[in-house]
């Protein structure tokens, strides 16, 4: 039983370090802070800016991108990104969640390849290097996790490509 209790605790307090770490990060100073080899935390709106320009400035041959929230990636700057890429022989792919696809539509240059979806877990980007996914989904304009780390881009690539292959091309269902 002391046992228990004692694993208890240090659990309690590993908890209580994690949450306040999390507060800290969360703050909206705009920090970015080292989670573990190849995971950074960013938090605040000028420092997630920074770390997507920086995302989309690399040269990549691959970008798939997931949308579940109705405003994300629908913006003009955003296509013109997309064109410029395109132009450049990057392979672009793109899944929206079906209640705001027209817009998306829109706004998509040529050679974006678009599916929709009826549900889309969280805002995601997952290029050849790297993974870009919010640290709450539900809240995503308050931190991101930029992931490098092997088995960590594994797993968040592995479920971007399932959700490709569950998603919808456009001449399907949308």
């Amino acid at each position: 039983m002391a046992r228990c209790r004692g694993a208890l605790a240090t659990r309690q307090l590993e908890v209580a370090a994690a949450v306040w770490g999390t507060e800290r990060l969360l703050d909206g100073s705009g920090c970015a802070s080292e989670v573990g080899d190849g995971i950074q935390v960013v938090a605040g709106r000028r420092a997630m800016a920074r770390v997507l320009a920086r995302a989309y400035g690399q040269p990549v041959g691959n970008r798939l991108s997931l949308y579940s929230s109705p405003f994300a990636g629908s913006t003009e700057r955003q296509a013109a990104v997309d064109g410029r890429l395109a132009a450049q022989g990057v392979r672009l792919r793109a899944i929206y969640q079906q209640p705001s696809l027209p817009r998306r539509v829109e706004l998509s240059p040529a050679g974006v390849e678009i599916r929709c979806a009826n549900l889309v877990p969280m805002d995601m980007v997952v290029d050849d290097r790297t993974a870009i996914l919010p640290v709450d989904p539900d809240r995503p304009g308050v931190a991101l996790m930029v992931i490098s780390d092997p088995a960590w881009f594994q797993l968040a690539g592995a479920l971007a490509q399932d959700c490709w292959a569950r998603a919808e091309g456009l001449g399907d269902v949308c």
